[in-house]
């Protein structure tokens, strides 16, 4: 396994729109994890919603300390 990583820069709304999108993909692997009957599909999915879930939070640190907790406001009410 290679130890390489990926940088790049997002603009705020470019940050907020990935962060949603793993939000949701959050919600829908639990989801799928409730429902589910398949002990091999379970944990397939919960190894991927653990590191899912390990992403998110090191973006979430990292949104929140660039552009404040509003970026984590997926309401599109407000817009």
């Amino acid at each position: 396994m290679r130890d390489d990583t990926l940088s790049t820069e997002l603009l705020e709304w470019e940050a907020r729109i990935v962060l949603e999108a793993l939000t949701r993909e959050d919600e829908r692997l639990q989801s799928e994890i409730a429902i589910s009957s398949d002990e091999n599909a379970m944990a397939d999915m919960d190894n991927d919603l653990i590191q899912l879930r390990m992403v998110l939070k090191r973006l979430k640190k990292e949104a929140v300390d660039k552009f404040g907790k509003d970026v984590l406001n997926f309401n599109k009410d407000a817009l």
